[in-house]
């Protein structure tokens, strides 16, 4: 009697990947967090013998792996890191590189990096009035403001918030809103 196996499949062409997103969902430039990075990316392109396994890298230097050295992510096309050691100021680096089923391990593709600043902005000056501070208002109905010189020098002013209370309640008149100004 002759035993014929079901066949082997030859596969001798590594995945291919196209970008790493810094973040959960969309990419992110900047992260508040000191201690969690987080990627995603497409499925890698694999047409023969399919992805066994995605790993990830973290380095302070586009392609290293000082930070979390090669680690499995099964086929997980996502990540959250946590109790990692980050430093304010310092870009982030992910690197996601996958094996197929024959164990063909592609090229390593990398993220352009998220910056972690743990640094709120700093304060300016308000002024009452439009203008010039001004002490007293003839309008019961009206109150304007400005403001200058707030800055963060990582990642920018993303918006502003404002309040408007009394001596006695900081929030009485008006909670805290949002303007783009």
């Amino acid at each position: 009697d002759i035993m014929t196996g079901d066949g082997i499949t030859l596969d001798l062409t590594a995945p291919t990947g196209s970008t790493v997103n810094d973040g959960t969902a969309t990419d992110i430039e900047f992260t508040s967090s000191d201690t969690t990075l987080s990627a995603n990316w497409q499925s890698f392109i694999e047409t023969v013998s399919g992805i066994a396994t995605y790993q990830y890298a973290i380095g302070s230097t586009s392609g290293g792996t000082d930070v979390v050295n090669w680690t499995n992510n099964t086929t997980d096309t996502i990540f959250t890191k946590t109790g990692l050691s980050l430093s304010n100021g310092t870009t982030y680096y992910i690197s996601v590189k996958a094996t197929d089923m024959a164990g063909n391990v592609s090229t390593a593709i990398t993220s352009d990096g998220v910056t972690v600043d743990t640094e709120g902005p700093i304060a300016g000056t308000v002024f009452d009035g439009s203008g010039s501070d001004v002490d007293w208002t003839n309008s019961d109905s009206t109150l304007s403001a400005n403001w200058k010189n707030f800055n963060d020098i990582l990642s920018g002013i993303n918006f502003y918030e404002y309040a408007i209370g009394t001596e006695t309640d900081s929030f009485a008149l008006v909670g805290w809103t949002t303007t783009a100004d």
